[in-house]
């Protein structure tokens, strides 16, 4: 299900999605997605939900993607990964370009 998070106080709402959205647009599994995280094959979010602390139990905040500037471009990454293939350079390079203009736009609308 999207979030929807207010980056300024006087900015729209922005939607963004979790790995479990992308993972269920994608076809995947969110332990796949997180594989390929902490492999350095899908690049770390942008934004991140904090933690919460229930008792002694934490719960990791999620990541977050936006919706309309990034998950697209992740799930077409996604579509070219095939199991046991080396993933490009070429494609490396793009998705993290992404990731950077994705950075560069959210910082904009904090200002």
């Amino acid at each position: 299900m999207p979030k929807y998070l207010k980056l300024s106080s006087d900015g729209e709402p922005i939607e963004f999605c979790s790995l479990l959205d992308i993972a269920r647009k994608s076809g995947r599994s969110k332990s796949s997605l997180i594989k390929l995280t902490a492999r350095g094959v899908l690049p770390p979010p942008n934004f991140k939900l904090p933690d919460r602390q229930y008792d002694n139990i934490v719960i990791k905040g999620e990541a977050l993607y936006s919706s309309e500037f990034l998950v697209p471009h992740i799930i077409k990454f996604l579509e070219k990964i095939k199991q046991g293939k080396k993933v490009s350079d070429e494609d490396r390079v793009n998705i993290m370009q992404k990731i950077s203009e994705e950075r560069s736009f959210l910082l904009s609308l904090k200002n």
